[in-house]
């Protein structure tokens, strides 16, 4: 083949393009994540080593002369390998956060050059160059509410969304509510009761009392005889 095989460890500064931009060359998404793994894991234990020793150190004074050499080499090695073990996995993580015009293109729906040309009109900048290649924060295009689609197909009126129209419930008509009308409560036959005589209390006892003077007289003459 070819083709020239990229350096898959290889990843250094070149400068500054004619924008401003840091301009570096290795492999697009920076060193690979293990490697800055073993750098950082690596530079904490030495740095607690030293640490540890001149901690030791200070509480047995009479071994600094024999651990001294210890605390040096940890504490360099800490710092020397610790702090470009971060570095590389904080660049690795930005790079991957980051994309190219290419790239936005594809996920819009459009192309290249609208896309370098909504970055010029917004004020869009690069964050960086990676093997002379523009990489943008897609986050800044979304700010600032920038539309890439292309024109999509023209959208169906049925799929449009529109108000609810609220709409009357159907009510049947037997089960409307209405006032409950009172039942004729049965009235008892009322028993039809005969008019009192006229006849007075006197009237009523005349015969008993012209009964009782004939049985008078009739035992009178009884007793004559």
């Amino acid at each position: 083949m070819s083709g020239k095989r990229e350096p898959r460890l290889q990843f250094q500064w070149r400068g500054w393009t004619k924008e401003g931009v840091s301009r570096w060359a290795g492999t697009p998404k920076g060193p690979p994540e293990w490697f800055s793994k073993i750098f950082l894991y690596y530079g904490l234990i030495a740095g607690t080593a030293g640490l540890g020793t001149l901690g030791y150190c200070a509480l047995h004074p009479d071994q600094w002369h024999h651990l001294s050499v210890l605390v040096i080499v940890g504490g360099i090695h800490g710092l020397a390998f610790g702090l470009p073990g971060r570095w590389m996995l904080n660049m690795r993580r930005k790079l991957l956060r980051l994309k190219s015009a290419e790239e936005l293109a594809q996920e819009f729906g459009s192309d290249q050059e609208t896309v370098k040309r909504l970055a010029e009109q917004h004020s869009i900048r690069p964050q960086l160059n990676v093997n002379d290649v523009n990489l943008y924060n897609p986050q800044e295009f979304y700010a600032s509410q920038i539309l890439l689609r292309a024109a999509s197909a023209p959208v169906a009126p049925e799929t449009l969304l529109r108000a609810a129209e609220p709409t009357a419930p159907q009510v049947v008509a037997d089960t409307l509510l209405r006032p409950i009308e009172p039942d004729a409560a049965p009235q008892a036959p009322v028993q039809s009761l005969a008019p009192l005589s006229n006849t007075e209390p006197d009237d009523v006892a005349v015969p008993y009392v012209a009964s009782a003077k004939t049985e008078q007289e009739n035992t009178v003459q009884e007793l004559r005889r």
